[in-house]
């Protein structure tokens, strides 16, 4: 368990360097192997990624496909995880089916490089099983489960280590992992000491070195396995900490244990409400208790004065919490968001996880554009709606995003809470706490949202092979997925890990609303402005625009400086 990863953009990732076996050649025979016979090889095949020679590289002379595969680069290691460069994707000699070759990007940035790491895919785990003599009761359809734990501990990790990392955010707000070492046969002192009066033993054990914006910090994590739990996702857990290097490791053990002793005393959910996203609210009234209480598919869209929605809610998951809302946008809403996007999207942008600026990426290839909060009755209409069923106060969200995808265009999985210290300045609403996706067309196919972290996952002819790596939503006409990014105790959550799956039949439009956890943006005067009043909601706006901030910080400057961002066109004086 613990790290195979790999950047995105350069080398493989965490995890031992291993020796090669002499592996057998596998059967002609296709009823005893059914992989197609361009995919055979009788090669032997290192960890994870590395092609070798077969048994004749034994031999003085090299082999021509030895000298091949150097010069290709299979047989570079690199030194951030002493594996090699080159991914193997080929099947294993005697394996019995083509499993899955793709790999999901992890949110853990890699140190010196602006991409995160890759995790291996489903096909390099299976031969570094095989590898290791360790898949003998592992099948080719057990595969996509056993990475999925294997992302999950990772990303469970990462997050722990930012959680000590916190204790140093304001000397750096976006630490990154520089690599790491498996080490399964070095119990850790805390281990061995626990070891010593009976205690459970991990598994496995891993050294994370972890760049500190210049300073080297080494964690010592234990993952461990539940015998008793098996089955249940309580199956997994983990133990991460800074190894006691320095005088100012041994200070943050010291302050992280003072802090948990604290922290036990406002778990209390009755005097703390939100562990399942609720917020305090006043008495409903009778109109409103009966509409809480009605049954049946019954859906309203709000009437004169007051915003109200009622229908069906559907339970996905709550890990990540995430709901979706049948029918909880009208045709005619539908229609209108679209309508009022197409003359201005543009490319899609990312945020960068260490400026906090909007970049292009490859990793986000649809097209999109920005609306302002309240833009128009209809969107004011519908952002109040989505106040009404979120608990979140409108106030609290940012302009909303319409993003179009076709011809198999894609978000590769992410998360929408921040990384860097600038967007979740308290300033200006803090972290992102929750996201509601509303779906504006239905997808022939493909264009799934899939949540990669998720307990559990779909499987099935009806959903793509994306959408099978993990708990995954169709995006249907009119209906909205809500979702959490943060936990009600404040902490990010690891398992909002999503995704828009390739849009592979059909054209996918959707429209995103991000909520903070305090106001964003607009003061609640400002957020009056309706569509045909062009106006910048700050004396800044003009100076900000001059900079270069409509293009770099879209999600602000297209709510608050509409004019000065050229998003509207002001009203000439026969119109007013």
């Amino acid at each position: 368990m613990g790290g195979s990863l790999s950047t995105n953009k350069a080398a493989e990732a965490p995890g031992q360097a291993a020796q090669p076996y002499a592996a057998s050649a596998p059967s002609t025979s296709q009823s005893s192997c059914p992989v197609p016979e361009q995919y055979r090889n009788s090669a032997v095949y290192n960890v994870y990624n590395q092609r070798i020679d077969g048994p004749e590289a034994s031999t003085s002379a090299p082999s021509r496909q030895g000298i091949l595969n150097r010069l290709a680069g299979y047989d570079t290691i690199d030194p951030s995880n002493q594996m090699p460069r080159e991914p193997n994707q080929q099947p294993c000699p005697g394996q019995k089916k083509l499993i899955s070759t793709q790999r999901l990007a992890s949110s853990i940035p890699k140190g010196g490089t602006d991409g995160t790491w890759l995790y291996p895919s489903p096909q390099m785990f299976y031969n570094a099983l095989k590898r290791k003599s360790k898949g003998d009761d592992v099948t080719e359809d057990d595969m996509n489960a056993v990475v999925h734990a294997h992302n999950s501990m990772n990303e469970m990790t990462w997050q722990h280590v930012l959680h000590w990392e916190q204790l140093h955010s304001e000397e750096c707000p976006q630490p990154t992992l520089l690599r790491f070492r498996g080490r399964p046969d070095d119990l850790s002192p805390l281990a061995r000491l626990a070891g010593w009066f009976g205690g459970e033993l991990p598994f496995d054990r891993h050294d994370w070195y972890v760049d500190r914006c210049g300073k080297e910090v080494r964690y010592v994590i234990d993952f461990y396995f539940h015998d008793d739990k098996a089955g249940t996702p309580d199956a997994f857990s983990l133990r991460v900490r800074p190894a006691v290097d320095t005088p100012e490791a041994v200070l943050d053990r010291t302050k992280m244990a003072i802090y948990a002793t604290f922290a036990k005393y406002i778990e209390d959910n009755d005097r703390f409400p939100g562990w399942k996203g609720e917020l305090p609210q006043e008495a409903p009234t009778n109109k409103q208790a009966l509409s809480q209480h009605s049954t049946g598919k019954t859906v309203g869209y709000g009437e004169m004065g007051r915003e109200e929605w009622r229908g069906e809610v559907i339970e996905v998951s709550w890990r990540p919490r995430a709901f979706l809302f049948k029918n909880f946008l009208s045709d005619e809403e539908c229609d209108h968001l679209i309508n009022l996007a197409r003359p201005s999207m543009t490319k899609s942008t990312v945020v960068d996880n260490v400026t906090g600026k909007s970049v292009d990426s490859t990793v986000r290839t649809s097209t999109g554009t920005f609306f302002g909060r309240g833009q128009d009755e209809v969107i004011d209409r519908i952002e109040k709606r989505i106040a009404h069923v979120s608990h979140v106060p409108a106030e609290n969200g940012e302009g909303m995003q319409v993003l179009h995808y076709v011809d198999g265009q894609k978000y590769e999985p992410h998360h929408d809470f921040f990384h860097d210290k600038y967007n979740a300045d308290p300033s200006n609403g803090g972290q992102r706490v929750a996201t509601m996706l509303m779906y504006l067309t239905t997808v022939d196919e493909g264009g799934e949202t899939v949540f990669p972290q998720a307990e559990t996952r779909v499987s099935g002819p009806e959903w793509s092979d994306c959408a099978q790596q993990g708990l995954a939503v169709k995006t249907r006409r009119g209906d909205a997925l809500l979702f959490f990014s943060l936990h009600p105790d404040g902490e990010t959550d690891p398992a909002s890990l999503h995704g828009s799956c390739a849009t592979i039949r059909g054209e996918k439009w959707s429209a995103t609303k991000w909520m903070h956890v305090a106001a964003f943006g607009l003061t609640a005067e400002q957020q009056k402005a309706k569509w045909g009043d062009c106006i910048d909601a700050d004396a800044r706006c003009s100076e900000w625009a001059g900079m270069g901030e409509c293009e770099k910080n879209p999600g602000y400057m297209n709510s608050s400086c509409r004019l000065s961002c050229k998003r509207c066109a002001p009203k000439s004086p026969s119109m007013a």
